[in-house]
């Protein structure tokens, strides 16, 4: 089997998704539990995400290899970067907090961007053949 050529970038995305989705699952966990409406909302967001981002590193994994999957994998890169921006914009809004904001916005767009255009390589290798 060939590899493809953006084998490398869903990889290492999707090895990174798995990780910040199980580190932001106990996150979540520990906020809700916690005191005060504004953490349960905030730790009640965090699990949606985590939970998306554990679900995409899982299929960008699975799916690396693969030129028939790339319109899933595109999508999930689009899901992932509108919930970026939606969660950046959640923290800042409930939790006004402008660094940790930021911070997400920056990190969770370049993993989204990169996972796209992994799904994007592979796309254009399955163009040309």
């Amino acid at each position: 089997m060939t590899q493809t050529p953006g084998r490398t970038f869903l990889k290492v995305t999707g090895i990174l998704y798995v990780i910040l989705g199980g580190l932001g699952m106990a996150l979540s966990l520990n906020l809700v539990w916690g005191t005060g409406s504004a953490n349960i909302a905030h730790g009640i967001v965090i699990l949606v995400q985590s939970c998306l981002f554990l679900l995409t590193g899982i299929v960008g994994i699975k799916h690396c290899n693969s030129v028939s999957k790339v319109n899933l994998l595109k999508k999930f890169a689009f899901v992932n970067i509108v919930a970026t921006v939606a969660m950046s914009v959640f923290t800042l809004v409930i939790l006004p907090q402008f660094f940790t904001a930021l911070y997400e916005l920056s990190s969770g767009l370049a993993l989204g961007i990169l996972y796209l255009v992994g799904a994007s390589k592979n796309e254009a290798a399955n163009l040309e053949t």
